[in-house]
């Protein structure tokens, strides 16, 4: 079977591209070894929140982009991009879940399952944020029998910065216990504004916002939170559990969902293992099986190291296993210095020109194939705080430099 673009992986890019190429009328095709790591995903999209290794937050993405390497992902993008980039996915369906302030030049400091702050271009809509609780008494529940939530860590972090806190426990809606079964849980009330009715009378007077786990609702989310915004009368914001994380397993789904509406393909567990060329253009690629499937532009999306996209030998050094392409690394990796090799590591990447194609050869690029994402050369998205950005960014001007190929 032949498409117009075949969209290998399941990361965040991936379904940037894939959406973007089918408001172009044109015919995609996913190849998804896995799920990808959005069920890792905490909620809210990280832009940039670090610079150069330093250990003070970003308040300004923007600005701050500057004093990146020239190679940077973003770099290679320039600002308007950037922004058009991320307007886009604010607009689009991917972006439904997250709050007005992606149209924002601030990053804002979400809670995290440690009860640490991480700075975020756009916290998720009903996401516990630093400037949307300070100052008021906190309700931190703990459902009893959930270990996925370290309410203590949390309740100490949070009254080390001078927030008043308090832990009550909780029944779950029903004898379920872990974060994605709860969550079902809670959608299958058939009205959560009675669960909510005998959590007020658990609420200390002095409440004033309530925090919960970010459990409330699997496909109910929005309607569930509204539910008990205005059965408790009070703020209710959700911080987010250990792995797997109901946010971002939300917007995995919604990113399927919205691809498969608009009759893009999703071929679950397949993984590639060649393609096939003709001078510069990848003409196929091939699957674990030998099938092949032909496209006029392919998008290689698959996660980097953390999601097999690039592998280690034990030589340390580092390999591109779908397609072959040639990766970029200052050094062989060691095990001398943990702190080196890591970000060693996480800089270690495919090679591209500006427009997000690698090269074949000497130094000349394939003309229809596009990296993005964590497979890119020259930046950490751990350190940088920046994944985010970057998949939905590197997503949007990869399809933007296939319009020739395309034909848009």
């Amino acid at each position: 079977m032949r498409f117009d673009a075949l969209i290998i992986g399941a990361e965040l890019d991936a379904w940037v591209a894939a959406a973007r190429l089918l408001e172009l009328g044109k015919s995609v095709c996913i190849a998804a070894p896995g799920e990808g790591s959005l069920h890792y995903a905490a909620g809210g999209l990280r832009v940039l929140g670090r610079v150069n290794g330093g250990e003070r937050h970003v308040e300004a993405p923007f600005d701050a982009m500057a004093a990146l390497d020239d190679r940077h992902p973003y770099r290679r993008c320039g600002e308007e991009m950037i922004r058009a980039a991320l307007a886009w996915f604010a607009g689009s369906p991917l972006g439904a879940g997250f709050g007005p302030g992606l149209g924002a030049d601030q990053n804002s400091l979400v809670v995290t399952p440690a009860g640490l702050t991480l700075p975020v271009f756009s916290a998720c809509r009903h996401q516990a944020t630093t400037e949307r609780i300070a100052g008021r008494k906190l309700v931190l529940c703990q459902f009893c029998g959930h270990r996925d939530l370290p309410v203590g860590l949390i309740a100490a972090e949070l009254a080390r910065r001078g927030e008043r806190t308090e832990v009550i426990n909780i029944d779950p809606p029903d004898d379920r216990t872990e974060s994605v079964a709860i969550a079902r849980a809670f959608d299958s009330l058939g009205d959560a504004r009675s669960w909510f009715a005998g959590l007020k009378t658990a609420l200390p007077d002095d409440a004033e916002v309530v925090l919960l786990p970010a459990v409330l609702g699997h496909e109910r989310h929005n309607e569930i939170v509204v539910s008990a915004t205005d059965e408790l009368g009070l703020p209710v914001f959700e911080v987010p559990t250990l792995p797997p994380c109901l946010p971002g397993i939300r917007l995995s789904e919604a990113c399927e969902r919205h691809v498969e509406r608009q009759l893009g393909i999703v071929r679950a567990g397949c993984r590639i293992a060649g393609m096939n060329a003709d001078n510069d253009r990848v003409v196929s690629v091939r699957d674990d099986t030998g099938r092949l499937i032909e496209a006029s532009i392919f998008v290689l999306a698959t996660g980097g190291v953390l999601m097999g996209g690039l592998q280690v030998d034990s030589r340390g050094r580092v390999g591109e296993p779908a397609l072959g392409l040639a990766v970029y690394q200052t050094e062989p990796l060691s095990r001398g210095d943990a702190e080196e090799t890591v970000a060693a590591l996480h800089r270690a990447g495919v090679e591209t020109d500006a427009s997000f194609r690698p090269r074949h050869g000497a130094s000349k690029p394939w003309r229809n194939l596009f990296v993005t994402g964590r497979n890119l050369a020259h930046w950490d998205p751990g350190a940088e705080i920046s994944a985010d950005g970057v998949a939905i960014v590197s997503g949007w001007a990869a399809v933007e430099a296939a319009r020739a190929e395309l034909g848009v």
